[in-house]
């Protein structure tokens, strides 16, 4: 959307055209078409399928006595889970580490020329 061939400059009309109520209609399409969803498009889809044929099934095992219930161990689930808590955490601090890094920077630069201007 703003990388056109004119670069970093932001000009009024393309304030205009962010500004716009319209912006989120090309963002959504933008998120349902953007590389990332190409990329775990598929895992996504067999997850989902996969998910869908397990409730079938459950239903169908609620619905009649002839077929058997299905029923995971919690186990794997409780010991993922902080797991999957400290990846959050870790990645969390990961991305504050960086934004302090550029802020940093950013701070260092414009201090340089701060003191060229007064």
């Amino acid at each position: 959307m703003f990388s056109e061939e004119n670069g970093g400059s932001f000009d009024f009309e393309r304030w205009n055209v962010h500004r716009s109520a319209g912006r989120y209609g090309r963002l959504l399409i933008g998120i349902l078409f953007g590389v990332t969803t190409r990329r775990i498009g598929v895992t996504v889809s067999l997850l989902v399928a996969f998910s869908g044929m397990v409730d079938v099934y459950s239903n169908m095992a609620r619905a009649s006595s002839m077929m058997p219930e299905v029923e995971l161990p919690l186990t794997p689930f409780e010991l993922t889970a902080p797991v999957l808590g400290l990846l959050l955490v870790f990645r969390t601090n990961t991305a504050y580490e960086r934004f302090n890094a550029g802020s940093d920077a950013v701070w260092e630069v414009t201090g340089r020329f701060s003191g060229d201007l007064g």
